[in-house]
């Protein structure tokens, strides 16, 4: 008997390099489909498939009938994009190689409003999808030497709130990104992102998004 949907679980934090890779999510993906048969079994007979198992699929963590990925015992929460800000140049007319930002002395500053609507999760300690992945990608685009930024998220609107920070190195004329978490809550959320050049060599910002993930260590 394959085993059951309701014993798919994910017991390990999240890593950068599961954010960057197919791999896990087609593995949970295999498993579900193997338990699927029982799954919809118990769910419409409402008794195990197994007797003595004593098992019956239970609702999901959301109070709903079916699987919403939103972690144990519904499996990993996978990773998926709720903002994205890119543009597309004139002279090209290609998505995603508009300059949104572009900082040349070290101190300067910029920024801009993420709003986004956030999937419902439970609000309790360990919840699934607490916490959303933000990514900034860059290019030195003059001078020599290495760029940086300084690249800040804060908890609501305003720079006076608490901020998690992350450094965008730039050492060649190729794209390089930098990773910082940002805190989430159900439903309508704005967050302040920040960028201040902490070098005084040229570079560009061509792209901002933020994945919720699933952190069960924070």
């Amino acid at each position: 008997m394959p085993r059951p949907i309701t014993h798919t679980v994910s017991s390990s934090p999240v890593t950068y390099l599961q954010l960057r890779t197919h791999a896990p999510a087609l593995a949970s993906i295999a498993e579900s489909l193997a338990g699927r048969v029982r799954y919809l079994y118990e769910l419409t007979a409402g008794v195990p498939a197994v007797e003595a198992d004593g098992i019956v699929t239970p609702l999901n963590p959301q109070g709903r009938v079916g699987v919403d990925r939103s972690g144990p015992p519904w499996g990993d929460a996978l990773p998926h994009p709720i903002w994205i800000w890119e543009g597309t140049p004139a002279s090209t007319g290609i998505y995603g190689e508009k300059v949104i930002a572009a900082l040349s002395t070290s101190g300067a500053k910029t920024s801009v409003r993420a709003r986004m609507i956030v999937r419902p999760f439970q609000l309790q300690p360990l919840a699934p999808y607490s916490l959303g992945q933000l990514t900034v990608r860059g290019i030195r685009t003059a001078g020599a030497g290495t760029a940086t930024a300084t690249i800040r998220t804060y908890a609501g609107t305003v720079a006076e709130n608490p901020a998690r920070t992350a450094t965008l190195t730039m050492s060649t004329a190729s794209l390089a990104s930098a990773t910082v978490l940002v805190p989430l809550v159900p439903g309508y959320v704005e967050r302040l992102i920040e960028i201040e050049a902490t070098t005084s060599v040229a570079f560009s910002v061509t792209h901002m998004s933020i994945s919720q993930i699933q952190r069960r260590t924070h």
